[in-house]
């Protein structure tokens, strides 16, 4: 019966992506609606479901313009695991005029630096990405 449920999960994992994006040497993070079902009111990464016959490049692409309302430059992947792809991009613009958050979503959106980051109830495993990325440890 394990071994029934442990293939039985494997199975319905949804595989995800997830975008790093900075601007001004500071990531953004979006607050997770209350009625989410995973994390709620929980800071994430911007991102979510990769659809059949899609990419994950593509659905990290297609996550930012339907969350925030901004599609990143310079993205390239960060990370990948079974389950989840990160992304590491850019914003072009100031992300006070540009980004139009889908509130159906979340709640709130902010930009983070390695101080800051700590006033915010984030995913677990957040603030090591945040960091690696900020301080350019990836790209090595």
């Amino acid at each position: 019966m394990k071994l029934y449920h442990l293939i039985y999960e494997q199975k319905n994992i949804r595989k995800v992506s997830l975008a790093v994006l900075t601007y001004d040497n500071k990531v953004l993070i979006v607050k997770r609606s209350l009625h989410e079902k995973n994390h709620p009111g929980m800071w994430g990464f911007p991102g979510g479901g990769i659809e059949e016959n899609e990419t994950a490049f593509k659905a990290i692409m297609r996550e930012c313009e339907e969350e925030i309302g901004v599609r990143p430059i310079r993205v390239k992947k960060l990370a990948q695991d079974d389950r989840i792809t990160w992304f590491k991009g850019e914003l072009l613009c100031d992300p006070l005029e540009c980004i139009d958050l889908d509130y159906s979503e979340h709640d709130d959106w902010m930009l983070v630096d390695e101080m800051s980051m700590n006033e915010y109830e984030m995913i677990e495993g957040m603030g090591e990405v945040i960091l690696k990325v900020l301080s350019g440890e990836e790209e090595r």
